[in-house]
């Protein structure tokens, strides 16, 4: 009996260092980074922020609300799931030649979630970018929207910040991280993160560390403060051992603030007071949960928040590509529409990829999270429309997947090119399924989908060869028009009458 005993308290014994054994395998791999070494927390206890071995925030900042604890939030994740987590369909997305943008323009593109590209006083900047399809330690989990992972390092200009606002996984993407070496001129990130992009090969004179209102120039024109946030750290299994921040991008003639991740708290208030106020604020505004109320806003805080700022213009972040939290994916923007309404600031809200260009122009941006119902017939046909040149082409799409998928992308301004005098073609953002979608009869009218370069065509004279081409509608107005048709197009839903 005793043996039996022994050999199972033993086989316990064995497997639990397995599990030990196993966890510190993992955890010691590259992409969980490295937490700052002694010297370096020796630093940082000169920090105000850090206190009793931790970063912590000006007023108490406890992880989750109320008597909520880690397994309970984890448990009622579980048992109380919201319905439409993530979209339905592909969400509308437009890819932008970033190469191509004048730099000398002010320009802000959001990537999804907090990621974003900033041209500011002819500077290239990136906060939290992450092309990775997932958002977590492994691929299984926290996967990106179905069609918003449009981007990669490759597309990117030569970067002249990287900037990083934390250490969680959907905001610092090691393999991002890598594939923007090459191309990074510095990096700027808060206290404690520099001994991971040490570990990761960063040169140390590429890196630069800063406590909250620290300020690091680049070149004449450009400043970056490291400003206070309402959040917490920890890549691992340690909490607040490094530093997190939100950004403010200054020139002489425009500010920018962007909150990281962040719970309402007073710094709004304070750094309204502080810069005078900021041109635009990308400010967090999703996944909120009363179980963890301190550390993300809701819409409403949000609101708030860009009051407290003195901001001129709001954008939504942490939102439109990722589920974290036990909310409906569209419901912060919906939320947010309406709490701003009259507020002293404008809403813009861009597709992922779409440039909001800072200049005196008004931007203008539609409710792209909607559904509209009027804008299908009774039948439900998806019904569309071409215009250029003042001129406009009116197309019936068929009830397929490729068709569907176009029809989600809508809006889209784009350039069309005139291919053999039979055929406009232009490219969407990305590819469609045509696994349900007729071979294509092509002649004049015709819409159709070029499967092998991934190009849409509208013909104005028939086509000899079908090889690859399958069809998505066929004009029902204006088909004389195609023709005609030069430059950048717009095509857009059909509303009815």
């Amino acid at each position: 009996m005793k043996k039996r005993l022994y050999i199972a308290l033993f086989s316990l014994l064995a497997l639990a260092a397995l599990v030990a054994i196993g966890g510190c395998v993992v955890l010691n791999q590259p992409r969980f980074g490295k937490l700052p070494n002694g010297a370096q927390r020796k630093r940082f206890e000169q920090s105000p922020n850090y206190r009793d071995g931790q970063f912590r925030y000006t007023i108490p900042t406890p992880l989750f609300s109320g008597d909520e604890g880690m397994l309970s939030v984890i448990l009622g994740g579980r048992s109380d799931r919201s319905e439409r987590l993530v979209p339905e369909s592909p969400i509308p997305v437009l890819r932008t030649d970033l190469k191509a943008l004048k730099p000398s323009e002010d320009t802000v593109v959001w990537f999804g979630h907090s990621s974003w590209f900033i041209q500011l006083g002819g500077k290239r900047i990136l906060i939290d970018p992450v092309f990775s399809e997932y958002a977590a330690p492994f691929p299984s989990m926290n996967k990106a929207f179905e069609g918003t992972s449009i981007y990669s390092a490759e597309d990117m200009p030569e970067i002249d910040a990287l900037l990083i606002s934390h250490d969680h996984w959907d905001h610092l993407d090691y393999a991002t991280a890598m594939a923007l070496k090459p191309k990074a001129k510095r990096v700027i990130c808060p206290l404690g993160l520099g001994a991971s992009f040490a570990r990761w090969g960063f040169a140390d004179d590429v890196v630069s560390e800063g406590d909250w209102h620290d300020r690091i120039t680049l070149g004449d024109d450009v400043t970056v403060h490291l400003l206070p946030a309402r959040h917490y750290s920890g890549r691992g299994l340690q909490k607040n051992r490094t530093l997190w921040a939100g950004f403010a991008l200054e020139t002489q003639h425009r500010r920018i603030f962007f909150s990281g991740d962040s719970g309402y708290g007073p710094h709004f208030a304070e750094l309204g007071k502080a810069f005078g106020g900021f041109d635009l604020a990308l400010l967090d505004c999703g996944q909120y949960d009363r179980r963890w109320a301190y550390i993300h806003m809701t819409p409403e805080e949000a609101v708030q928040a860009a009051e407290d700022l003195g901001a001129q213009a709001v954008m939504p972040a942490h939102v439109g590509r990722f589920t974290i939290a036990n909310h409906a994916w569209d419901e912060p923007f919906k939320r947010l529409k309406e709490a701003s309404q009259g507020r002293p600031y404008r809403l813009l809200a861009p597709r992922i990829g779409e440039p909001a260009t800072l200049n005196d122009t008004p931007l203008h941006f539609p409710d792209w999270w909607e559904t509209d119902k009027t804008e299908t017939k009774e039948n439900g046909t998806m019904t569309i429309r071409v215009t250029a040149n003042g001129k406009t082409t009116v197309f019936e799409l068929n009830d397929s997947t490729a068709a569907k998928e176009l029809y989600a992308q809508l809006p889209l301004d784009i350039k069309v090119e005139d291919y053999a005098r039979k055929e406009k073609i232009f490219y969407p953002p990305r590819k469609l399924n045509t696994k349900d979608t007729p071979e294509a009869n092509a002649q004049a009218g015709t819409l159709a989908y070029y499967a092998p370069w991934g190009d849409v065509v509208m013909f104005y004279r028939r086509f000899g060869s079908a090889a690859g081409l399958y069809e998505l509608g066929h004009a029902t107005a204006g088909s004389d028009n195609i023709e005609d048709m030069s430059g950048t197009i717009r095509i857009e839903k059909q509303k009815t009458p």
